[in-house]
């Protein structure tokens, strides 16, 4: 299997090496299960890279961007401190019209 994109796997197996360094007074099973859930939560399967991009998949995207884009207006851009500290808004306001792009760009797919 060929791995274009290898961050969350090689962040992985970072966290695993940290785990072990922190963990030695777990025992072997209860750091397994200690990582596999962090994974289960955290990371898709490395073979979901090869799945084909469904509609589904690309509305899931879609709804996911807006509720980022979104949830930046509401927490962030509405906050005291961006409100009265014009660099920080200003930067924020950037990172949110970047997603708003990615999301015009999704749904025009």
């Amino acid at each position: 299997m060929k791995i274009e994109n290898r961050n969350e796997y090689d962040f992985a197996i970072r966290l695993y090496e940290e785990l072990k360094k922190e963990a030695k007074a777990l025992s072997k099973k209860e750091l397994a299960i200690l990582i596999a859930d962090y994974e289960k939560e955290n990371f898709r399967n490395l073979d979901d890279l090869e799945t084909e991009l469904t509609d589904f998949l690309w509305h899931e995207a879609l709804d996911r961007t807006f509720i980022v884009a979104d949830s930046i207006e509401k927490l962030l851009l509405a906050h005291l401190v961006f409100l009265q500290d014009q660099l920080l808004w200003d930067k924020v306001e950037k990172a949110q019209a970047l997603l708003l792009e990615v999301y015009q760009e999704i749904g025009s797919r």
